[in-house]
């Protein structure tokens, strides 16, 4: 077996995965050793495999799931009227938070999980606690989390399945 190097790198570097690596802190990861041999420096991906890109010095959010995981999805049941709502891009009202995981736009490679938000009944998950640790201005125009998020909710509606057909009850059996 070829000799292995570790080093301890900042993630905003945008050249590791989460995957191979152990968190250490809340700013660092150890990447998973790797041969010396090897010239080409992993990327962080997303759960399609989609390169992620980070902007420098960004801190990953230490209650996240890392960038390679599927996205959490509310499976329902939902309502035919909710279902409408979805179709139009808006949340019904559902007081589910759309959530850009790691404060990273769908754009950039970013994923986006569904989480109980203020109001919800599990409680609000979404602006509590240390989910979002970079500065609130990281996406440079407002328009373009509201747009993804407003395509995050029409994409719902069309995953969505009725079951029984007929019943009314419809589900989003997520990826």
């Amino acid at each position: 077996m070829p000799p292995v190097q570790t080093t301890v790198i900042p993630i905003g570097n945008g050249s590791v995965s989460p995957s191979a690596m152990q968190l250490t802190s809340p700013l660092y990861y150890a990447p998973a050793p790797v041969p010396c041999s090897s010239t080409a420096a992993p990327v962080l991906r997303n759960w399609k495999g989609e390169p992620v890109s980070l902007p420098p010095h960004h801190i990953m959010s230490p209650v996240d799931l890392a960038m390679d995981q599927k996205p959490i999805v509310m499976r329902g049941p939902f309502t035919k009227e909710q279902k409408e709502k979805f179709r139009k891009g808006t949340g019904a009202g559902l007081k589910i938070s759309p959530h850009h995981r790691h404060q990273l736009p769908v754009s950039m490679g970013g994923v986006i999980d569904e989480i109980p938000g203020p109001g919800h009944p599990a409680g609000n998950q979404h602006t509590t606690g240390k989910r979002h640790p970079n500065k609130k201005t990281f996406f440079p125009k407002k328009s373009l989390r509201n747009k993804e998020i407003r395509e995050h909710w029409k994409e719902k509606d069309a995953r969505m399945v009725e079951r029984p057909p007929g019943s009314g009850q419809w589900y989003d059996d997520g990826f």
